[in-house]
């Protein structure tokens, strides 16, 4: 039997990987259909069928995905990125139309996820580590929480409460001078006059504003495969290169720590499907919680490429079928590698 699988957002360089584990999972036939954006998405080359749509965002963007997953029988669809997740959640009855399965979190697990100050309240509820944060709703609140918290910590990061990917943070730092972004980072590092005197952020106009502690490597990724607030699958994944993109590798890690944070938030948000966990450490090298993401991590091939099937297991979740018993390896470590492909 074949199964067909619909991925949106496939134009990062990680989506071909993903693809090809799909196809090549041992226990189904798969078949995947592509979407995004862009017809120059990388993926659509890997991908069995490949179909442009319009962002996430945009008001037609659902019923663009129903019309594509009934004219191609799509069986299973996983959303790729936080917008198209947001989106189809929202219309989870009409997407699971004719038996179809929509492997996203519950929308208001999602909410949550997307909203950065829910999701430090939400931490804060479980008694999962966070980050030291305080919110800012005025310009005012933003020097008060800023000079606050710089008493405190030797970095404070500043911090829109929605944006994707580390995009519109910035980190000020007491020994910094100027201003500085390190290739292969979103983020912004710089002193607190450079900060000031280049009005990059006015909570007035973005509020409200995130101020927090700021983080360091260790950094990790842990990808979740759950089933109402229940983890089948938890597996952490210390970062190579700690701000993560592009993705340079990673090392599975058998650690209690950190899959029982996994547990923990499962639970407090009866979540469902693949999501992923970004942690970093603090200066006393405590892993606190920086981002729960309502999809699958970039990088989440790099788990399967470790042994562990979580690709089939997703798919044998959405068929009612028992999980495989295969243990991720600790301390087995995952690479990149650039292939060439030639299109026809």
């Amino acid at each position: 039997m074949t199964v067909r699988v619909l991925l949106t957002s496939t134009g990062g360089a990680m989506s071909p990987y993903t693809i090809e584990r799909f196809r090549a999972g041992q226990r189904y036939r798969v078949e995947v259909v592509a979407v995004d954006a862009s017809d120059a998405a990388l993926g659509r080359h890997f991908a069995d069928r490949f179909e442009r749509v319009p962002p996430g965002s945009a008001p037609d963007y659902v019923d663009r995905i129903v019309e594509i997953c009934e004219r191609h029988s799509v069986d299973l669809v996983l959303p790729c990125s936080d917008e198209e997740a947001i989106a189809l959640s929202a219309a989870r009855a009409r997407v699971e139309r004719d038996g179809r399965v929509l492997a996203c979190p519950p929308h208001a697990a999602i909410e949550i996820m997307s909203d950065k100050l829910a999701t430090l309240e939400f931490l804060d509820r479980i008694g999962v580590p966070a980050p030291v944060w305080r919110v800012a709703r005025s310009d005012a609140e933003l020097a008060a929480a800023i000079a606050e918290l710089r008493e405190r910590f030797a970095t404070v990061a500043v911090k829109p409460v929605r944006s994707r990917g580390s995009r519109g943070v910035f980190v000020i730092e007491r020994d910094r001078a100027g201003i500085h972004q390190p290739a292969g980072h979103r983020e912004v590092y710089l002193d607190l006059a450079s900060f000031k005197s280049g009005g990059f952020v006015s909570a007035s106009a973005a509020a409200p504003v995130l101020v927090t502690e700021g983080l360091r490597a260790p950094a990790h990724d842990t990808d979740v495969l759950a089933w109402r607030g229940e983890v089948r699958r938890a597996l952490p994944r210390l970062r190579v290169n700690p701000a993560g993109i592009p993705f340079r590798g990673g090392v599975m890690l058998d650690d209690p720590g950190l899959k029982d944070i996994a547990r923990r938030v499962a639970a407090g948000l009866a979540a469902s499907w693949l999501f992923d966990i970004d942690t970093m450490s603090d200066d006393a090298g405590r892993l606190k919680v920086i981002e729960i993401n309502p999809r699958p991590s970039g990088s989440l091939a790099a788990s399967v490429a470790a042994g562990v099937p979580i690709l089939d297991d997703l798919i044998a979740l959405a068929r009612g079928e028992e999980l495989s018993d295969v243990a991720a390896r600790d301390g087995v470590r995952v690479l990149p590698y650039t292939s060439i492909k030639v299109v026809e």
